[in-house]
C-alpha cells in the first residue's frame, strides 16, 4: 500500500522508524507537516529505508517544499497516517484534512482525536460512502486496547464508563501531592514536554473529554466534545495533600453516564484503593459498569513509540481486510 505520513513529530518519526525496522513492504511516498513536505525522490516514488531514516534523523525541513493535502492526494496514496496536534476549538485544519482524504477514498490511521471527537458519526459515514476506513486505536489509551475492549461490549447493557485518561494531569496532581505548587507543577510538565505548549488542553479536560466521546460513540451514544461538561483545572494544593492523608487522591475523572445521558470531565477526590486512583505517569485506567459487574482495564498510554506501534496494528488491519 502507498502511504502518506501527515505530521512528523515524535509519533510520526517513530512510525517511520518502525516501518524501516520491520522491513515493511508498504511504500511511503510522501511526508508532510506544518511547514511543508517531501516526496519520494521528489516525484512521489517509494522512499527506501535509507531515505526514510535520513528524514527521521535530520527532519524534513532542510528539503521541504510547499506541500498540502492536495499534493498528497495527487500522489495516489492508499492510506494517510495522521499524527498532528489537536484543534478542539474550530476543529480546523484537522477536520478539513479528514474530510478531504475520506472523500477521495483514502483510508486514515490516526492518533489525533479532533475529528472523531467533533464529528464521529459524520467521518465514519463519509468513510463508508467512499469505501475507505478510519482506524483510531491510538486515540484512547494508545498502548492499552481500550477501543477494542469497549467495541467488544456493543449490545451489552453498559451503565457508565469512568476513566482516568490524561497523563499530564496525573503528573501535575502527583507533583502537587509531593509539595510543588500547582503553578510550578504545570510549568514542570511543560518543560519536560509532558504537556502541550498550551497545557489547558490537558488540564481543563479537553483531551480526556475527546477520549470519553470516542468511547461513548463506540457504544452507539452519539455525542461530540461539545456535549461534554468540562471543569477547569482549579485545585487547592492543601485540599490535594489533605485528601491523601484521608485515604483519597485527586484525579481527573472522565465519565460517560449512559443512564442519565451525561458526559463530563472533572477533578475530584476518589478512594485511594480504587484502581482509578492508582494510576500515575503514562498509565491510564478505565472502569466499565455493566449491570452489577465492573470490567476494569489499566495500562500505558504512551510514549510515542508505543503509539506508533498501535498505529502499525491499525495498518495491519487495513492490509488484512484488503487481502480478503
Amino acid at each position: 500500500m502507498r502511504l502518506g505520513l501527515i505530521g512528523f513529530g515524535n509519533v510520526g518519526k517513530d512510525f517511520a522508524r518502525l516501518l524501516v525496522e520491520l522491513k515493511s513492504i508498504h511504500c511511503v511516498v510522501a511526508i508532510i507537516a506544518s511547514r511543508g513536505g517531501v516526496m519520494g525522490n521528489g516525484m512521489g516514488n517509494c522512499m527506501d529505508g535509507n531515505e526514510i531514516m535520513s528524514y527521521v534523523n535530520k527532519g524534513i525541513y532542510g528539503e521541504a517544499a510547499r506541500m498540502n493535502i492536495d499534493d498528497l492526494i495527487s500522489a495516489n496514496i492508499d492510506v494517510a497516517v495522521v499524527s498532528i496536534p489537536p484543534s478542539y476549538g474550530s476543529g480546523e485544519p484537522n477536520l478539513g484534512i479528514y474530510r478531504k482524504l475520506l472523500s477521495n477514498g483514502i483510508s486514515i490511521i490516526t492518533a489525533d482525536k479532533t475529528g472523531l471527537a467533533l464529528d464521529f458519526s459524520g467521518l465514519l459515514k463519509l468513510a463508508a460512502d467512499n469505501e475507505a476506513q478510519i482506524l483510531y486505536r491510538a486515540t484512547v489509551m494508545a498502548g492499552t486496547p481500550a477501543i477494542d475492549l469497549v467495541r467488544g461490549l456493543r449490545g451489552r447493557s453498559v451503565r457508565d464508563i469512568r476513566a482516568v485518561l490524561n497523563a499530564t494531569t496525573n503528573f501535575v496532581l502527583t507533583k502537587i501531592e509531593n509539595g510543588l505548587s500547582p503553578e510550578d507543577s504545570i510549568n514542570l510538565a511543560v518543560r519536560e514536554k509532558l504537556a502541550e505548549p498550551d497545557p489547558r488542553i490537558d488540564l481543563d479536560g479537553w483531551d480526556a473529554g475527546a477520549k470519553i466521546v470516542i468511547l461513548a460513540n463506540e457504544l452507539g451514544f452519539k455525542s461530540t466534545l461539545r456535549n461534554v461538561e468540562l471543569t477547569r483545572f482549579n485545585v487547592n494544593e492543601d485540599d490535594v495533600r489533605r485528601a491523601v492523608k484521608e485515604g483519597k487522591r485527586y484525579k481527573q475523572v472522565a465519565l460517560a453516564d449512559f443512564l442519565e445521558g451525561r458526559l463530563m470531565v472533572s477533578i475530584m477526590p476518589i478512594n485511594i484503593d480504587s484502581m482509578l486512583a492508582s494510576v500515575s505517569g503514562n498509565y491510564n485506567a478505565i472502569e466499565i459498569s455493566i449491570g452489577s459487574d465492573t470490567i476494569s482495564l489499566r495500562g500505558p498510554a504512551g510514549p510515542s513509540r508505543t503509539t506508533a506501534e498501535v498505529m502499525m496494528t491499525d495498518l495491519m488491519e487495513i492490509q488484512m481486510k484488503r487481502l480478503k
